[in-house]
């Protein structure tokens, strides 16, 4: 299997972990009075370090998972993961991905776009969401807590990446100490 089945794998078994664990944990949102979502962190990550067609699959399974536990319409989250994730992938080249500050950021920006564009999704089907001043709150809180998350996440995909991938050798075959002798004939 290639290193982009195998990251897809990842990919997609952490979205069905963060799925269950949003699913299962009502503490952090009893505390903070929003739900907390991961998601957009890992299509910063499939985007920043896959292929699109991971960012696609990664997209398509995360959105189902989630819209499949929550009260929205089958296929709303679907749409805005990809447009975060693919956003994310347009940049790749240009954007510093070991930088902690510039995942932070994006982490906070795809955090806040992804229920931003699951809105304008429900209400240009003419779904009627309960939107008021504690919405801002919870965007707010929804962006934080994904940008204090991409770090951490993104220090755990490496690590499964480097154990689970193989790495590409940037080694030359001739040694550093060997001298390469030239005469005219």
């Amino acid at each position: 299997m290639s290193m982009n089945g195998i990251l897809t794998i990842i990919l997609i078994l952490a979205c069905m972990l963060s799925v269950f664990w949003e699913a299962s944990n009502g503490i952090i949102r009893q505390f903070s009075g929003t739900q907390i979502d991961i998601l957009p962190v890992i299509m910063v990550y499939s985007g920043l370090f896959a292929g699109r067609r991971t960012v696609c699959l990664t997209a398509l399974s995360g959105g189902l998972l989630f819209d499949s536990m929550s009260a929205n319409p089958l296929g709303v989250n679907v749409l805005s993961l990809f447009l975060v994730g693919w956003v994310v992938s347009m940049g790749k080249d240009t954007l510093l991905k070991e930088d902690v500050f510039t995942q932070c950021f994006l982490g906070f920006l795809a955090g806040l776009a992804n229920p931003i564009i699951s809105l304008l999704i429900l209400m240009s089907a003419g779904n009627i969401p309960l939107l008021g001043w504690e919405s801002l709150w919870q965007l707010f809180i929804m962006a934080v807590a994904s940008a204090a998350a991409t770090p951490l996440l993104f220090l755990v995909f490496d690590k499964m990446r480097k154990v689970f991938c193989y790495q590409t050798t940037t080694q030359s075959s001739f040694r550093s100490d060997r001298e390469i002798i030239r005469k005219r004939m």
